[in-house]
């Protein structure tokens, strides 16, 4: 039963008990990276987040103090949200390679056999940056669009 739970909770379909923390809310991230004209395969370039409309674009977001962010999904919207194929890697505090995506091509929401992504965490104080490797080259920019989608928990004091 616990595995049945965590893999339902790793699809989204009931929320993950954390013990000790409340469950605040549900965010979609998303996540887009350009890739420049005669870029080689195996290039790396950051990923810009959108984590709050208001404040906008930013290459990193340090998570509050009290929350914690557990990552319970990644996925396109459609295939043409794929610029140039490729892997995302999130980051926890710029180093640690934290999540590695499957191709983003193979991450389209309505596909049955899409990859799961799901179970890490990043604590109050950390941070998230990503980079974009793509796996073939590029003679014009694309630009990918991909989402990523968080539960928020607060930590009690």
């Amino acid at each position: 039963m616990a595995l049945a739970n965590r893999i339902l909770s790793g699809l989204g379909i009931v929320k993950p008990k954390v013990a000790g923390m409340v469950f605040d809310k549900r965010i979609t991230v998303e996540a887009k990276v350009t890739v420049p004209a005669n870029t080689p395969a195996n290039a790396s370039n950051n990923i810009i987040f959108i984590i709050d409309p208001k404040v906008g674009e930013v290459t990193q977001y340090t998570i509050p103090k009290g929350f914690r962010f557990v990552l319970v999904d990644a996925y396109i919207k459609a295939s043409g949200d794929v610029g140039v194929d490729g892997i995302a890697k999130l980051k926890r505090n710029f180093w640690l390679d934290h999540v590695i995506t499957p191709p983003l091509s193979t991450m389209l929401v309505s596909n049955p056999s899409r990859p799961a992504i799901a179970g890490k965490a990043w604590e109050d104080g950390d941070i998230i940056s990503g980079e974009f490797i793509n796996t073939v080259a590029t003679t014009e920019a694309k630009t990918n669009v991909f989402y990523l989608v968080f539960d928020i928990y607060k930590v009690p004091e």
